[in-house]
């Protein structure tokens, strides 16, 4: 990473893309998707890569550990394990697509199998979208901002009732 200010860091793209561009097109996707875990925690500059959900949380806590939580944006965080999962099942069919778009025997893909749904009609793809009941972050967290929501509530009821306060 080469250091833009004191403060952060840029993650120099060309040579995280070059370090993970042995990706053969019929790749255990298993083995895929760790590549693709390891690409993205260096882009956030994560060391962390055991799965999206760890590199999430890592993030989160770095970012949330220095007293700045009020201005931080969850949307700022990389997706969840499962999110992450479909994307990557939907961006290698479309590498696919494209590597092979001039052969004149390209491979046979099911597209159901690469987090892609027929549409009505068969008129467009549609992203599968998560399961129902998928977590949006662990358990843990999810009860910490319900503790955090709930006490801003109090202090604010509590305010309201008291007007000298």
């Amino acid at each position: 990473m080469v250091p833009t200010r004191t403060s952060r860091s840029a993650v120099n793209i060309g040579a995280t893309a070059k370090e993970h561009e042995d990706i053969p097109k019929d790749a255990n996707f298993d083995d895929l998707e760790v590549k693709a875990i390891s690409f993205i925690a260096s882009c956030y500059g994560s060391k962390t890569t055991s799965s999206m959900s760890d590199v999430r949380f890592n993030i989160w806590q770095h970012k949330t550990a220095r007293g700045k939580s009020e201005s931080f944006k969850l949307a700022s965080l990389p997706p969840t394990s499962a999110a992450f999962r479909l994307h990557v099942q939907r961006v290698h069919y479309e590498a696919c697509l494209w590597i092979s778009a001039l052969n004149s025997d390209p491979p046979e893909m099911n597209l159901t199998d690469f987090g892609w749904k027929v549409g009505p009609a068969n008129q467009i793809l549609l992203p599968v979208p998560l399961p129902t009941g998928t977590l949006a972050a662990p358990q843990q967290v999810l009860n910490l901002l319900f503790l955090y929501r709930s006490m801003l509530h109090a202090t604010v009821f509590l305010s309201k009732s008291r007007p000298g306060m």
